[in-house]
């Protein structure tokens, strides 16, 4: 972004987004429509992401990716599975996010681990993301490419964390697992094999137990139904290959953990 935008962005903050297309600027050194996206991004994030709002050099995606993303609060919840699943490792731990987006999940899961690997197919996503990590002072790979294919290169990692896309090749919202991009249920038994753990952040709208019966319950070991505000934002299931223990359901909500056993 050179000095012009970001100048019209820092003065144009508070502003009406549509009020500010419609005005245009007489500046013709000004990427109107990047700043536009910055402004409006700037005030999403006030809420959702207020750490990062306060950072002039973040770079927000279009309107979609922002709406799509994880909230900070929900973020930092899964770097807090990480870290208790982690607390017995020795070895180091690495993380490979193969469906990287925006990047809000990695950006907070990441600092569990020693290794961490960011993969993203969609080149925008992926440049803004690679900025705002390096703003963020995370020391991570971060590589333009398709999950699925990078998946075949993985040798091992301590977790494999997913986010498929939940809108069909015409917009239009998808719950099943099976219908997400990318398909999951496909990939399952090469994730478990190169991952200790595979996170998987799936539809709020799914019923949770399907959700278990279609991945293999022997392979379940704890499901997250995570709320804030009482209001249902995602549904959280990590799997392990070998699980030896109970596996057991988090009911969330804000700071309220109400854990039962998987029956």
């Amino acid at each position: 972004m050179n000095e012009a935008t970001l100048n019209y962005v820092r003065q144009h903050a508070n502003d009406d987004v549509r009020l500010l297309a419609l005005r245009g600027s007489k500046n013709e050194e000004v990427d109107l429509t990047l700043a536009l996206q910055q402004i409006q991004g700037r005030q999403t994030a006030r809420t959702k992401l207020p750490s990062w709002s306060v950072i002039d050099s973040i770079l927000y995606p279009p309107h979609l990716n922002m709406e799509q993303c994880s909230s900070e609060q929900t973020a930092r919840y899964k770097a807090n599975i990480c870290r208790r699943l982690l607390e017995t490792y020795r070895d180091t731990t690495s993380l490979v996010d193969l469906t990287g987006g925006f990047g809000v999940d990695f950006a907070w899961m990441s600092e569990a681990f020693v290794e961490a690997t960011y993969v993203e197919r969609n080149s925008e996503l992926c440049a803004i993301s690679s900025n705002n990590l390096h703003v963020l002072g995370r020391q991570v790979d971060v590589l333009n490419a398709d999950g699925t294919d990078y998946l075949h290169k993985v040798c091992h990692a301590t977790m494999i964390f997913l986010d498929p896309a939940r809108r069909d090749h015409h917009g239009a919202r998808t719950y099943g697992i099976g219908d997400c991009t990318p398909n999951v249920l496909d990939m399952k038994e090469e994730l478990l094999q190169k991952a200790d753990y595979v996170m998987l952040k799936l539809s709020p709208m799914l019923d949770w137990r399907k959700a278990v019966c279609d991945l293999g319950e022997k392979y379940v070991k704890e499901v997250h139904i995570v709320s804030v505000q009482n209001e249902c934002k995602e549904l959280l299931i990590v799997l392990k290959k070998e699980n030896d223990q109970q596996p057991v359901v988090h009911c969330v909500n804000d700071d309220v953990d109400f854990v039962v056993p998987l029956s």
